[in-house]
């Protein structure tokens, strides 16, 4: 019963460890995506960008509000990537299910019923850790799959397009 509970554990990790390929870097974002702008005095401005970046920023914010902001007043320009729901799902149903079969296992033999009771002590820790496991997937994956939310990248301030180099390198 532990091998076929660590092999489905080792399982889990193995497809939770999956990430995402890298992401496609721009040298410009273009119109109408989604930027964070990071001020110099501090505070951020979150909406569609309007034109792409020059002298001055302009972004759409909720509500319609149109901000125009001056390039020397902008810390750092940030673009939105949607994040990967399902890298989240794999992500909150692991830490789920181990907080479940943990807390399952550490309280199955005081809820189980009288110290004079049929089962062994080993039999209601796995019946617990098998229960409080399952509850914890299930309500892990749920909370995981609603937080994949924005994740936001980097974007050079710079006016123009340069040449970027790549490198290969084979080891033995």
């Amino acid at each position: 019963m532990r091998r076929l509970i660590l092999s489905l554990l080792c399982g889990l990790f193995a497809i939770a460890s999956v990430t995402r390929p890298a992401e496609c870097q721009t040298a410009r974002p273009e119109s109408g995506v989604r930027v964070r702008i990071l001020l110099a005095g501090g505070g951020y401005v979150v909406g569609r960008l309007l034109a792409p970046p020059g002298d001055t920023l302009i972004a759409r914010g909720s509500f319609g509000r149109v901000f125009r902001i001056p390039r020397g007043h902008v810390a750092q320009l940030q673009v939105g990537v949607r994040g990967s729901r399902t890298g989240s799902t794999f992500a909150g149903i692991g830490i789920g299910l181990l907080a479940g079969a943990a807390l399952g296992a550490a309280i199955g033999p005081s809820i189980s019923g009288p110290p004079d009771a049929v089962f062994d002590e080993n039999f209601e820790r796995t019946m617990g850790a098998m229960l409080f496991g399952t509850v914890g997937g299930v309500s892990g994956g749920i909370v995981g799959y609603n937080t994949g939310g924005t994740r936001w990248r980097d974007v050079p301030m710079s006016a123009s397009v340069g040449m970027r180099g790549a490198w290969l390198s084979v080891a033995f």
